[in-house]
């Protein structure tokens, strides 16, 4: 009869901590949805930003800042296992591992441009430039 209880205990407990890890996985997969959703504003609205400039510039490197904080938090406390599905476990894992070389990208971008402006400053003056950019918006909204 003991055994049976402690038994019964012990299946009352798995089940528990199963239905639990499950809560946890819909809530991180919602949370990295939600910074999905916010990565996608942020590139909607940088490039619609940047309209203007892409206009007039053939090549320009963009600094994004994707929201990796569901990722990382589940990556740290290891519940990345709790992703059931295979596929969407490994494309979740490569999307965030793209967003490395992403950042690479960037840190070089920003580097060039930094030399760029420096150089570009020396021979051209900036408000000439900020007219230009006045003047085609004007053009555009008109």
């Amino acid at each position: 009869m003991l055994f049976l209880a402690v038994f019964c205990g012990f299946l009352a407990e798995y089940q528990l901590e199963h239905k639990i890890e499950k809560d946890r996985e819909k809530i991180y997969i919602q949370n990295m949805l939600e910074d999905l959703e916010a990565d996608t504003s942020i590139y909607s609205d940088y490039a619609s930003r940047n309209i203007i400039i892409f206009d007039l510039i053939d090549t320009m490197i963009q600094q994004l800042e994707p929201v990796k904080r569901t990722y990382e938090q589940m990556k740290s406390s290891g519940h990345l296992r709790l992703i059931v599905k295979r596929q969407v476990a490994e494309s979740v894992s490569s999307y965030y591992n793209s967003l490395f070389e992403l950042d690479t990208y960037n840190q070089v971008g920003i580097i060039w441009s930094d030399n760029y402006a420096e150089a570009i400053a020396k021979i051209f003056d900036g408000e000439a430039l900020l007219n230009i950019i006045k003047e085609k918006k004007r053009k555009k909204l008109s």
